[in-house]
């Protein structure tokens, strides 16, 4: 990644695929979609007491250096949306949720995937039994990474009426996922299957969280970055409203005003990854091999998880570690 030099003005700059600059040598190259983002943009920067007037209030803004163009989709964690209904107050966005047991926990920045047995047990020893911190890849139950949507402002109270003023009335709800993984590490992935249930009693008692997993196997969406499979997975509805008696719902929710749904999965390494007697050479190809970690030697890939509301557009990079003890 490199910024270009914005003291002038630049029109357009725009780089081709191998596929695109192909289409051109055959004279059948033609722009039908394209998408923009915003990520280098700093808002907070804008300055309405700038002390030279209106004119310089935006002028920091302006002067950001802007992102190069590259060929890889994944590079725009914050694409910008065409939206012609001027109602829209607020838009909905995502946020791992890791409160409550059976969702996995974040691990100095990373979340873990343990590849097997071997890998399981020496993981399990060295966080005391705290299963949550690793994914398990050997089984297809919890703990899975949970993303919640939903109106992240305490400017709206988090009730029923709300959701559907500001989200469902607006067709803002993303009942449907695409989560995007590395096809030359992930094999499938895992969502939430029907007969979950996020929510909680009006006195805040008896919460529960949809725990109930199905495996999806096919790709279902081509992705549009190198070496990603994109599946759809569903969201349950986010039921977790203000309680009646006043009861702080803080501890299931981490989305602050009305919540859409929230989905959960887990993603399923080649089985050629997950040998507990051979390392496969992927991990000394795109990974680091034999590397000290919780007091053991192990091997692992670093990646990027993505997933997508489908309504929305909103989007959440999840950084991810598969791990194989050696």
């Amino acid at each position: 990644m490199a910024f270009l030099d914005n003291s002038g003005d630049i029109i357009l700059d725009a780089v081709l695929t191998d596929t695109g600059r192909k289409k051109m040598a055959d004279g059948n190259f033609k722009i039908t979609r394209f998408g923009l983002g915003d990520d280098e943009i700093n808002y907070s920067q804008y300055n309405k007491n700038h002390a030279s007037g209106s004119a310089y209030y935006d002028l920091e803004i302006l002067q950001t250096p802007i992102f190069q163009s590259t060929t890889q989709v994944s590079n725009i964690n914050y694409g910008l949306l065409n939206i012609s209904n001027k109602n829209i107050l607020y838009m909905p966005s995502l946020k791992i949720n890791s409160l409550q047991s059976n969702m996995q926990q974040i691990y100095n920045g990373i979340y873990y995937v343990a590849t097997n047995a071997t890998t399981v047990s020496a993981l399990n020893t060295f966080h005391g039994s705290t299963a949550d911190q690793f994914q398990d890849n050997t089984t297809n139950t919890v703990p899975a990474i949970y993303v919640e949507g939903g109106i992240n402002s305490s400017d709206l109270s988090k009730t029923q009426s709300n959701q559907a003023a500001y989200i469902r009335n607006l067709r803002l709800s993303n009942s449907t996922y695409l989560l995007s993984v590395d096809n030359r590490i992930f094999k499938s992935v895992m969502g939430l299957g029907p007969g979950n249930s996020f929510k909680v009693d009006t006195d805040g008692s008896n919460f529960q969280l949809p725990i109930n997993l199905r495996g999806i196997t096919n790709s279902s969406v081509d992705s549009s970055m190198e070496n990603y499979s994109s599946y759809r997975i569903k969201g349950v509805n986010n039921g977790v409203y203000q309680t009646q008696t006043g009861t702080a719902v803080t501890d299931f929710s981490t989305i602050l005003g009305p919540g859409d749904t929230i989905a959960g999965f887990k993603t399923k390494v080649h089985d050629a990854l997950c040998s507990s007697n051979t390392s496969d050479n992927l991990y000394s190809k795109i990974g680091s091999t034999s590397a000290t970690l919780f007091g053991s030697t192990y091997d692992y890939i670093d990646t990027f998880v993505y997933i997508t509301g489908l309504s929305t557009g909103a989007t959440i990079a999840i950084p991810i570690r598969v791990l194989r003890k050696t």
